[in-house]
This record gives structure tokens, C-alpha cells and sequence, in this order.
């Protein structure tokens, strides 16, 4: 679509958008005009990629820094599956050469964030569906969802952080893979 602007885009577009572009623009030549005759630079796709979700898991990166888990889930949790498609547009582009050092330390925090939140998110989801549980005694029908959010989340983040391992864009740490193999086995089961 000639008139596309990624920028104006959903949040959930946005990750389509620059996965596509990501692949098919060369960084230095990343600039277009938009059927309405409007600049698109790529580079500020890709940053606003970064922007939102550094923004909308500010909350989550605090408590990660404080080491604590999360009272409740962040503005990133709202995201189609809990945000792992946007992060992993954002490892496509930086793989592609988009956004240079800025963008795989901007990276770097994101898969970082990511296996912490391969803890809390779960712990989260436990305390949400325990609620559910307790509000609704009787109901048969809470546990294909707890299962449904699980597995979207988990599956996603390992398709992100062994993309990320595989094009050498990110080498967990010990505790790190300590962490990945702990959620590929609640996964796995």
C-alpha cells in the first residue's frame, strides 16, 4: 500500500509493518514518500518501535531493576501477546542492519526484559486465574484460557530470544539460560 505510514499505525500493525520493511529496506536508503506525499524514514519507524514498547513496559523494567515481581500487569501486557510480536519486529530490523549500536542495546534491554518477564508474566497469570477461580468456584471454562495466554506468551518469546541467539543478536547470560529452559518446560507441558 503506497499510502502506508507505519508511524500512524496500530501498535499491533506497526510490528507487521516493520518486519516487512525491515527486510526490504536497506539501511541509508530507508527513506520514502508516502502516496499522500508525506517523508516516511524507516529509522524513525523502528525507534518509535523501540519507544513504545520501552514505554509501555516501563513499570516491568522498574520492578526488574528492583528484583521484584510485578503487583500487576503493564501497559506492554494490554499488547496482542503481551507484546512479543512487536519485540520480535524489532529483532528482525535490528538484524537487517536498522538503527546500528543504538538498536541492539535498545535490543539488548527488550530480551533482557523479556526473560524476567518469562517469570512474572506466568506469576501474574497465576494470580489472575486464582481470582477467576475464587470469583467463579464452578466454572470449567477458565482453564483453556489460562492455557490459551500461556501458551501464546511463552511460545512467542522462545521464537524471539532463539531468533535473537541464532543471528547472534543477544548471548543470555547463566541465569539467563537457567531462565529459558525453566519456561520452555512449563511450556512444554
Amino acid at each position: 500500500d503506497p499510502s502506508l505510514d507505519p508511524l500512524n499505525n496500530s501498535r499491533d500493525e506497526m510490528a507487521w509493518s516493520i518486519i516487512a520493511f525491515s527486510i526490504t529496506t536497506k539501511p541509508g536508503q530507508d527513506v520514502w514518500k508516502n502516496a499522500e506525499g508525506r517523508e516516511i524514514k524507516f529509522r524513525d519507524v523502528v525507534a518509535a518501535g523501540f519507544s513504545t514498547v520501552e514505554l509501555a513496559s516501563a513499570d516491568f523494567s522498574s520492578a526488574m531493576k528492583k528484583g521484584i515481581m510485578p503487583g500487576w500487569k503493564d501497559a506492554i501486557s494490554n499488547f496482542t501477546c503481551g507484546g512479543t510480536h512487536l519485540i520480535y519486529s524489532l529483532a528482525v530490523a535490528i538484524r537487517h542492519g536498522h538503527l546500528s549500536e543504538e538498536g541492539r542495546r535498545r535490543l539488548a534491554h527488550q530480551l533482557d526484559l523479556l526473560i524476567w518477564r518469562l517469570k512474572a508474566d506466568l506469576y501474574l497469570s497465576n494470580r489472575y486465574y486464582e481470582m477467576v477461580a475464587t470469583a467463579y468456584p464452578k466454572s470449567e471454562f477458565r482453564r483453556p484460557y489460562e492455557l490459551d495466554a500461556r501458551l501464546k506468551f511463552l511460545g512467542h518469546s522462545m521464537e524471539i530470544l532463539n531468533y535473537a541467539q541464532m543471528f547472534r543478536l543477544f548471548t543470555p547470560t547463566a541465569a539467563q539460560q537457567a531462565q529459558i529452559r525453566q519456561a520452555t518446560e512449563t511450556l512444554a507441558e
